[in-house]
């Protein structure tokens, strides 16, 4: 991404390197260190050190194999860092709906394939598993966002969306348009 976010840690005092593919689209290279990854790859040997935290925002939805990210990012924590990330909510009501009536998530249409790159829908059982495998412990899992803004104008979608979202087992207060989760590298 352009920065944005970097930029609001390393103002508030925090010390940020920031990695991407893209150089290009980064805006902060005056400011904020910036490393040159390939995040389907075996970026933790590229970034040369390890971290207290990792900051992965709407990342892990653009790669073709999560599990290894998160095992890379793994490697990279320090004993007792932290590894905060967010992925569009394949199991909000709204997403749900969007899958029985259409065959894709929400957010995961081939206009979001094609224009944004969003290649892998992870379900919160699916996410759940894959920390787990890479050795993380779950601090805290929650979503946020209102996943019925776009149902606007859509009354049918809508009232399924509710239907299922009434049914439905996902936890409270998961049911967001945005997952989130932060995980904790056990101190060894």
């Amino acid at each position: 991404g352009s920065g944005a976010l970097r930029l609001r840690l390393h103002d508030l005092g925090f010390k940020v390197t920031a990695a991407d593919i893209v150089p290009e689209n980064f805006r902060l290279h005056d400011v904020v260190p910036f490393v040159r990854a390939n995040l389907n790859g075996d970026f933790s040997d590229t970034m040369g050190k390890t971290f207290d935290a990792i900051a992965a925002f709407e990342i892990i939805e653009h790669l073709e194999n999560p599990r290894k990210f998160l095992r890379q990012c793994f490697k990279l924590l320090k004993s007792g860092g932290l590894l905060m990330l967010s992925t569009p909510n394949t199991d909000s009501p709204v997403s749900r709906a969007m899958l029985v009536r259409f065959g894709t998530f929400q957010w995961f249409t081939d206009e979001d394939y094609n224009g944004h790159g969003h290649i892998t829908p992870i379900t919160q059982w699916q996410l759940t598993k894959c920390v787990a495998e890479a050795g993380f412990r779950i601090v805290r899992k929650e979503s946020y966002g209102d996943p019925f803004r776009l149902t606007q104008g859509w009354f049918k979608l809508g009232l399924f969306a509710r239907l299922l979202q009434r049914f439905s087992l996902t936890g409270s207060g998961l049911g967001g348009e945005i997952f989130v989760m932060l995980l904790e590298k056990p101190a060894s």
